[in-house]
């Protein structure tokens, strides 16, 4: 990585006084014993590592996980679990510890407060990470959940889940089948459900909460029937599936694999992943991980996000037009949001030879002509149509264009694309018959060493959500504004409504009244989040384009030479795709 890496999380034992635990909890599995990470008015008991499917190697790699089997003795759940094969060029922000990368990695960790003085059944918060499904790990520092399960008496729980190729590689045969990594979040989440009683939790009070590509798969949570009985409510901070860029075709999965295969010496002009799917599978099963993650960077020089969850799985069945139309979702109170400038986070991530790590480059040398370019790079495969009405808007209505001002109409547009509008258009379709609330946060940790210009930026608020500082200690002032975000936090987590005493009032965002709470030093209600420029992404998205969707998912089947069953599936999931893009463009 440029230079000069500074590494923002190392993967390391949790910071906290550590003893074993005298508690063995008994699971569905067999016994564990973790350790006890906080003491006092709460001690908080820590169970790290704890396997729930087998080993996804060798002839088990691409395919969904398997639940893992009883063990013998005493499961040491004391020592957090390695990370997840990924490759990490342009990783800056989630460094893992690279030394304990490994393809043996689903495993969960849960934060359990634990008093002898009370039994009563306490709410479970799980966990999903982001990192754009190709990096991350729940094992990042922030996301340890001592101080949120001591702070609100909950349990907070995490998981690792498959990333990049090994999670979300496809060939659409049954060895290599796509959305590995979903069905392990599935599985994850089934087990704490299934266990919650053991350490004290409630399983009829289960909280999804997660980050980025976590949020954008609560998405789906909430509609799957794998998942949608075992959820009482959702938190999604900067992510939601709600935006047709998700939604890719087949056509151009079946691309990335055949590239990828072909990078990794295992296809090429004559074996190609629709000649012979099985043999190209075979080939990169007999690859070690750490080849396929070293493919993936040769990919990720001209696309930073290259592997992705598909569409028309198990994961998301097919119900009927109707059902949709009825809202085929599980009703539950969402609390939703992003940060003030989501964008910067992605161009620097994207093009750090534009920006530099951190952003430490600025925005010189970003003229009208460049930020066309870079525009071009950016949003060029949704078609020259649509790139020059992306430049029209964002590009060309800067005035007095300097370089900073062309670098934040550039961020801005990647944010709005990426998740400012998707939260809104998610806000919008669940307001219709449950309590939403929407917050914009605003809040920069001062300790941060991202560049200035980068604001309050993708990623900036789990710190206070966990109590967890990144950039450094913080203040004896952000102590206490992290407190209060986790009072927030918790307050919905148990009741469904983020309004604590002494604070002024978070409304419910409602589809003919969009007010949201501005989260900063000094809150403030306010309306309409990020409204006239999602107004211009709604209209990008009208019925010619969903139905061009429609097609192309009708077309690659048959190109592929799928079945007629396969293609039925397939058709009837992009109708309900169809019917759902359609209730968002219809909401307003």
């Amino acid at each position: 990585m440029i230079g000069h890496r500074v590494v923002l999380f190392v993967l390391c034992n949790f910071i906290a006084t550590v003893v074993v635990a005298d508690r063995v909890v008994m699971t569905n599995n067999g016994p564990v014993q973790g350790i006890t990470v906080a003491k006092g008015d709460l001690d908080i008991e820590a169970f790290l590592g704890i396997p729930y499917a087998e080993p996804p190697v060798g002839r088990l790699r691409f395919l969904k996980p398997v639940p893992k089997t009883s063990w013998n003795g005493v499961f040491d759940a004391s020592k957090i679990p390695p990370t997840c094969v990924q490759n990490v060029t342009f990783n800056y922000y989630f460094e893992p510890n690279v030394e304990n990368m490994t393809e043996d990695c689903l495993y969960l960790n849960l934060w359990v407060p634990y008093s002898k003085k009370s039994s009563k059944l306490k709410p479970v918060i799980i966990f999903i990470h982001g990192g754009a499904f190709n990096v991350g790990s729940s094992n990042l520092k922030v996301y340890d959940g001592t101080k949120l399960a001591q702070f609100g008496d909950v349990i907070v729980a995490s998981m690792n889940y498959r990333l990049g190729s090994l999670g979300f590689f496809t060939a659409f045969i049954d060895e290599a089948n796509g959305n590995a990594g979903i069905l392990d979040q599935v599985l994850a989440i089934k087990w704490i459900w299934e266990n919650a009683k053991s350490f004290g939790g409630d399983p009829n009070h289960v909280v999804l909460m997660g980050e980025s590509a976590g949020a954008m798969t609560i998405s789906g949570h909430l509609i799957s029937p794998m998942v949608k009985h075992m959820v009482k409510r959702a938190i999604m901070q900067s992510g939601a599936a709600t935006l047709p860029f998700l939604l890719d075709d087949n056509a151009q999965l079946y691309t990335v694999a055949q590239r990828f295969a072909t990078l990794a010496g295992c296809a090429d002009k004559k074996l190609t992943i629709k000649d012979d799917p099985s043999l190209v599978v075979q080939c990169l099963k007999r690859l070690p991980a750490e080849r396929l993650a070293a493919v993936e960077g040769l990919m990720k020089s001209t696309n930073p996000i290259t592997f992705y969850p598909r569409v028309g799985d198990e994961f998301l069945p097919i119900p009927t037009i109707h059902e949709l139309k009825e809202g085929n979702f599980k009703d539950v109170e969402l609390l939703i949001g992003n940060n003030k400038e989501e964008g910067p986070f992605f161009v620097t991530v994207a093009a750090p030879q534009y920006f530099g790590t951190y952003g430490v480059n600025g925005a010189t040398g970003i003229s009208r002509r460049f930020a066309h370019q870079l525009i071009r790079i950016m949003f060029g495969y949704l078609g020259q149509k649509k790139e020059k009405e992306i430049a029209d808007f964002y590009i060309n209505t800067v005035e007095n264009g300097t370089s900073e001002t062309y670098t934040l109409a550039i961020a801005t547009a990647l944010g709005d694309f990426l998740i400012n509008c998707a939260d809104v258009f998610q806000a919008e379709i669940y307001s219709m018959r449950n309590p939403v609330y929407f917050y914009k946060f605003s809040r920069r940790a001062s300790a941060s060493y991202l560049a200035e210009w980068m604001d309050t930026t993708h990623f900036d608020e789990l710190q206070f959500v966990f109590g967890n500082p990144v950039f450094g200690n913080f203040t004896p002032e952000e102590e206490e504004f992290s407190r209060h975000v986790m009072a927030r936090w918790i307050a919905f987590v148990k009741t469904g409504d983020p309004n604590v005493p002494g604070a002024i009032r978070w409304p419910t965002f409602k589809q003919d009244d969009p007010e949201y709470l501005e989260i900063d030093k000094e809150e403030a209600v306010r309306l309409r989040p990020d409204n006239y420029r999602c107004e211009f992404w709604r209209d990008r998205y009208d019925a010619d384009i969903n139905e061009s969707v429609y097609a192309k998912v009708r077309r690659s089947i048959v190109e592929s030479g799928g079945s007629q069953a396969t293609t039925n599936i397939f058709l009837k999931f992009a109708a309900l795709l169809l019917v759902f893009l359609q209730m968002i463009i219809g909401v307003i």
